[in-house]
Parts: structure tokens; C-alpha cells; sequence
């Protein structure tokens, strides 16, 4: 079940010793669960990489991989999200791409049996168009740039069916 909460955003104003971050749900009955994480803030070099994040499909709606299942004779549309400490959205280099894979958690396929659809620049809000033949698992992959050069990516993994299933 998906639930939801709040963003904590913390500023340091100096380097710390590794520290313990901890994150705590509990469920209607009030049975809690929590994970945690060991993280160090360093001294920042004047250059972060971007954040970058598929929310389109969403994987939290899907328990594994592929995340989402497409017909390839209609478009498919997808969302991110990209943010980066010192530049602006703007000036983000942002490309999105579909690579036919040898399955889930696979390899890309070096010769598809369709070829891939183009890379796709410029947006958060990508749609593509799949040879209409396309049988194949893909990986989907969102990319931001930053002007500083630093490159981020996510990737989900997804499902292209030429027919609906009768």
C-alpha cells in the first residue's frame, strides 16, 4: 500500500562526521517499520550533480520489474522530474531514451528486431512512438547534465506488446 509523508530538508554549514538518518511509517494499525542509512556530509567543490527521477511510470505502484506494460501502436507517454543545486531547469541537458533489452535485468540488444525509438531532448514530459511491431522489454532512461558537466540517470524497465491480449 503507498502512503505518504513529507520531505525533511536539512543545511549544514560545515563537513560532519557520518551520521545516522533514519526513516520511520507506520500503517493504519499502528504497526511501525524504519530503515536506515549512513551518509557523511562533505565539503560541496562548487558543483553537484543533478537529482533526476522517473515519476512516469511509477515503480512504487509495481512490486519488481517491468514497471509498466505498453501497447507499441500507440504513443507512450512518460514523466521526470530534474533538479540541480546551481543551475536552473533551463539550462539542464535533458534526454530521455528507450533500449530494447535481452529481458528484465538484461543487457541492451545489440541488433533489436525493431529499431529503437529516437532519444528525445528538451522535456520532463517525453512521448514516444514504438515501431508497431515492437514485442521487447526496454529500459527507459531519463539523463540531466548540468553545465558543470555532471551527468545523473534513472532508469525503470518496461514492457512493449504489438497486440492487446485477448
Amino acid at each position: 500500500e503507498q502512503g505518504s509523508g513529507n520531505e525533511v530538508g536539512t543545511s549544514f554549514a560545515a563537513p560532519t562526521d557520518p551520521l545516522r538518518i533514519r526513516l520511520t511509517a507506520a500503517d493504519s494499525t499502528g504497526q511501525t517499520a524504519f530503515a536506515e542509512r549512513v551518509v557523511q556530509v562533505v565539503e560541496g567543490d562548487g558543483n553537484a550533480p543533478p537529482v533526476v527521477v522517473i515519476r512516469q511510470p511509477d515503480r512504487l505502484q509495481v512490486n519488481g520489474s517491468p514497471v509498466a506494460g505498453y501497447f507499441s501502436f500507440q504513443p507512450a507517454s512518460f514523466l521526470g522530474t530534474a533538479f540541480d543545486v546551481e543551475d536552473p531547469l533551463a539550462d539542464l541537458d535533458i534526454v530521455w531514451e528507450l533500449v530494447a533489452i535481452t529481458g528484465v535485468g538484461g543487457g541492451p540488444l545489440p541488433s533489436p528486431p525493431v529499431p529503437n525509438p529516437a532519444p528525445i531532448s528538451g522535456t520532463l514530459a517525453p512521448e514516444f512512438h514504438f515501431d508497431p511491431s515492437a514485442n521487447s522489454f526496454y529500459r527507459l532512461t531519463l539523463r540531466a547534465t548540468d553545465r558543470g558537466g555532471l551527468t545523473s540517470a534513472d532508469s525503470v524497465e518496461i514492457y512493449a506488446q504489438s497486440s492487446p491480449i485477448l
